[in-house]
């Protein structure tokens, strides 16, 4: 089977953050793409590794640098990034608020 980069931004102000609201996302990811093995989500990633130190300044960095290093099955892998989101984010069921915390870019290699 095949796989595929994939990658969203989720702002948070803690690890622990980050972590509560990578797991709702998956929630959902799994909710709307069901819960297969191969459902091409990020959703099959075995995780997210929190690398704090790495910064980038916009999302197209981040992400380059993010495909270069995620495999299939592995653990997503999440980076801070300076600039505001565009494209798909994550903040639950609630507004974003973009004056709070960091936004963290999370690539995976998605398996299809």
């Amino acid at each position: 089977m095949g796989g595929h980069y994939d990658s969203m931004m989720i702002r948070a102000t803690t690890e622990e953050e980050l972590q509560k609201k990578w797991r709702e996302f998956i929630k959902q990811e799994e909710y709307e793409h069901g819960h297969g093995a191969y459902s091409g989500t990020l959703a099959t990633c075995s995780g997210l590794k929190i690398l704090e130190h790495r910064k980038f300044k916009t999302r197209r960095k981040s992400d380059e640098w993010l495909e270069d290093r995620v495999e299939k099955r592995e653990q997503a892998i999440a980076v801070r990034c300076v600039e505001k989101p565009k494209g798909k984010m994550w903040d639950g069921q609630k507004k974003v608020d973009h004056k709070r915390g960091y936004w963290w870019v999370i690539g995976g290699m998605c398996a299809s």
